[in-house]
């Protein structure tokens, strides 16, 4: 039986420098767990398993194929009524999740208010609402089969396929994470950086979708 909570679903690769930051800043007092599928990476999975935590549960994969697979694997997973995609090189913002299934209210997905930094500089002030991170509630999710297999861009079509087949979706209005810029993040690394030609086929194909009014769920 799934129970009222949050599952906080965490796809990890190359994240060993900073998914230890991002575990301890999951805090909240509303009933939670926080699973991290850890994408054939030897040194996270080894960092994550020496942790102690109640709410933590570990999955490995033995290959590398890609965060939303990895999510994609995490969804059925899930204890709770509502799911939290979330990236393992971010920070959540204290208290967050104590108010955000209310903040939810009658919507059936959420995307969540950042604020950009970097391991260099302090936050930038940049504010901005992120389709990559998203509570929603886990029959809706698991209805619509989760994420196209994508390597990049697979956040926003689930976004916009959401909508196609009727769900309602907002943004929050308060600040729910702080948003890490590095060389090695999906937008910024080399072959699914914002131009790269396999991002800009994915959006190519989502335009597409919107011309159409087609949208098929992954199978």
């Amino acid at each position: 039986m799934v129970k009222e909570g949050i599952s906080v679903l965490i796809a990890a690769y190359r994240a060993e420098k900073y998914i230890l930051e991002c575990i301890n800043s999951i805090s909240t007092t509303t009933p939670h767990e926080i699973l991290i599928g850890v994408d054939g990476c030897k040194k996270t999975l080894n960092v994550v398993n020496g942790l102690r935590n109640e709410n933590l549960k570990v999955f490995n994969k033995e290959k590398n194929t890609g965060a939303y697979d990895t999510w994609n694997m995490l969804i059925p997973k899930a204890s709770f009524n509502h799911v939290l995609i979330f990236a393992a090189d971010d920070i959540m913002i204290d208290g967050f999740l104590d108010n955000a299934i209310s903040e939810l209210n009658n919507f059936d997905f959420m995307h969540i208010r950042c604020k950009t930094f970097s391991d260099n500089a302090d936050d930038d002030g940049h504010i901005w609402i992120a389709d990559g991170v998203i509570l929603i509630r886990t029959e809706v999710i698991m209805s619509v089969n989760g994420y196209q297999r994508w390597q990049c861009s697979a956040d926003t079509e689930l976004k916009l396929r959401l909508k196609h087949f009727g769900y309602l979706g907002k943004a929050s209005k308060r600040i729910g994470f702080r948003y890490r810029r590095h060389g090695d993040s999906l937008t910024m690394s080399g072959g699914t950086d914002i131009n790269s030609s396999l991002r800009l086929n994915y959006i190519t194909q989502i335009q597409q979708m919107l011309q159409m009014k087609k949208f098929e769920n992954p199978i």
